[in-house]
């Protein structure tokens, strides 16, 4: 409901708005998958998956390096919550935040006559 009394105030900036409508319905879908990560245990079974299919036995060698290094799984709990609930819960944040900036910024530029 903030959210849309927010953005029908028509007080906030563009650019503000389209970070408030990227950043508050991804931090709340990752709260929701939080949230709901014992049921069906499903946070295991997706982490498998996706180490499975695009992580696990892939190779990396740095331009710099003659040494090769091989991907091997992690726990598939640990790498849903740790890695991608943890990493993507940052990036709306940031979104959030940047937005409550901008819109700081916006309202304190000087006025000219």
């Amino acid at each position: 409901m903030a959210l849309f009394l927010l953005l029908r105030s028509g007080t906030l900036p563009k650019l503000a708005k389209r970070f408030l409508l990227i950043g508050y319905p991804l931090y709340g879908l990752i709260a929701f998958a939080s949230a709901t990560r014992n049921i069906g245990d499903w946070y295991r079974v997706v982490g498998s998956w996706i180490q499975e299919r695009l992580i696990e036995g892939r190779t990396i060698s740095l331009p710099w390096s003659d040494e090769v290094y091989t991907c091997t799984s992690i726990s598939s709990f640990e790498f849903m919550d740790g890695l991608l609930e943890e990493s993507i819960e940052l990036i709306a944040a940031t979104l959030l935040l940047v937005a409550v900036l901008y819109c700081f910024q916006e309202y304190r530029k000087p006025f000219v006559s």
